[in-house]
């Protein structure tokens, strides 16, 4: 009689959901993983000084919550504000026109970069030759 009391209660204890470890094989569901977000974004380029005429690749970069890194150098959005000074193209390659420094901005999604690259003449970091950036 007390081995149908035990089943019984075991019974009891599976419908209310509370088997204390006792059954085998069950688990908890759990949630699908979810996909890494976007945490930043960072432009990179070659150390030296830039060469007036000489293009230079830019490759911007994209660093996801997860610790993981994504090129999206061709996604991004590119842009130098003294077009005068340096141009940038669609996929990241710089050229200086003249002589100077130049913050180059890179967006990708709903975040922005950006970084000052210079010539020989006017090395980065650019605050030097401009007063009104920090």
């Amino acid at each position: 009689m007390q081995r149908f009391t035990v089943s019984v209660r075991f019974l009891i204890l599976i419908a209310l959901g509370v088997t204390a470890g006792l059954a085998v094989g069950c688990s908890t569901p759990t949630a699908p993983p979810t996909a890494p977000t976007l945490s930043s974004l960072v432009i990179s380029g070659p150390a030296q000084p830039a060469v007036v005429g000489q293009p230079m690749q830019l490759t911007a970069t994209a660093i996801l919550s997860n610790g993981t890194t994504r090129d999206v150098t061709t996604q991004a959005a590119w842009r130098s504000p003294d077009i005068g000074v340096a141009t940038v193209t669609a996929t990241g390659v710089l050229t200086f026109l003249t002589d100077n420094c130049v913050y180059i901005t890179a967006t990708y999604q709903q975040l922005s970069a950006d970084r000052d690259f210079g010539t020989a003449d006017f090395p980065s970091p650019c605050y030097q030759y401009d007063a009104s950036r920090p």
